[in-house]
C-alpha cells in the first residue's frame, strides 16, 4: 500500500454547507404530493429544515397546487394576507 491521498480532504467545508442548505426541488415536492394524493393520505409533512424552522415557501406552494389546484391555492393565499 502507498500513502497517496492520505492527507487530502475527503469532504470540504463548502460541500458540507451546500448539503446543509440544500432543499428539495419543486418537482420532487410535486411528485410526492401527487403520490400521497393517490394513496389518499390526509397529512403531508415537507420538513422544517428551511430558514427559521419552516419549509421553503416555493415548496409549500408547489405542494398546495399539486394537491388542491391553482385556483384554490391562490384563493387561500389571498385570504391569508392581513391587510
Amino acid at each position: 500500500m502507498h500513502s497517496a491521498g492520505v492527507f487530502e480532504k475527503i469532504i470540504t467545508d463548502d460541500v458540507i454547507e451546500d448539503f446543509v442548505q440544500a432543499g428539495t426541488d419543486v418537482e420532487t415536492i410535486r411528485q410526492l404530493a401527487l403520490t400521497s394524493k393517490r394513496a389518499r393520505a390526509d397529512i403531508q409533512h415537507i420538513g422544517d429544515a428551511g430558514f427559521n424552522g419552516t419549509a421553503a415557501p416555493e415548496n409549500i406552494k408547489a405542494l398546495s397546487i399539486a394537491i388542491r389546484g391553482k385556483r384554490h391555492t391562490y384563493l387561500k393565499m389571498t385570504q391569508s394576507v392581513n391587510c
